[in-house]
This record gives C-alpha cells, sequence and structure tokens, in this order.
C-alpha cells in the first residue's frame, strides 16, 4: 500500500473535517475548520510544486470551503431574521407593559 504524501495528507484530512462539521452544521467546527484551512494554505508551497492529488484535493477543498461560507451565511441571515422576529414583535414585553399599564403592578 503506498503511502499518502504529506501535502495530500494533510489536505485530505482537513477537507474531511470540514465535510464532516458542514454535514453535522456544527458551526463551531467549520470555524475550527477555516483556521486549519488558513494555516494548510500557509504552510503548502506553490502549487506547481504539488503533485496532482494534491491539487486536485485543494481544489476540491476550496469548493468545499465556498459552500460553508455560503451556508454560514444563510445561517447568519436565518438567525438574523429570528432575532429581528423576537425583538419586533416581543410579546412579552408588550404583555408586561399591558399589565403594568393596568395599574395592576402584579
Amino acid at each position: 500500500m503506498q503511502h499518502a504524501k504529506p501535502h495530500s495528507a494533510r489536505l485530505a484530512g482537513v477537507l474531511q473535517q470540514l465535510r464532516a462539521a458542514l454535514d453535522a452544521s456544527d458551526w463551531d467546527a467549520i470555524g475550527s475548520s477555516n483556521l486549519m484551512i488558513r494555516e494548510l494554505l500557509a504552510w503548502l508551497p506553490a502549487d506547481s510544486a504539488l503533485d496532482e492529488q494534491a491539487r486536485q484535493l485543494k481544489q476540491d477543498l476550496q469548493a468545499l470551503h465556498a459552500e460553508a461560507l455560503t451556508r454560514c451565511r444563510a445561517e447568519c441571515d436565518r438567525l438574523r431574521d429570528v432575532l429581528h422576529s423576537h425583538t419586533e414583535h416581543a410579546e412579552g414585553r408588550s404583555a408586561y407593559m399591558q399589565i403594568d399599564s393596568l395599574g395592576d403592578g402584579r
């Protein structure tokens, strides 16, 4: 069995971790993967020094990372909508204000 080259092995590991984090919608793990990608890209040599397998893994990682960014933006938008709804409607706060305005002061 041929051993994976160091560049390919690290790329494959980060790719697998990011894929698992996305599959689980684990935003903390996605953030950790993002940091690992930054460190990995700083460590990797230029594409011309990578073998074909490592170049393909790097392209796969770049595509998956773009998907992760898109999904993170969508989750941020969803949370912004939820928070906006909670603050806009604020049913609980309105109920307390209504009770207080009745002079009951419960």
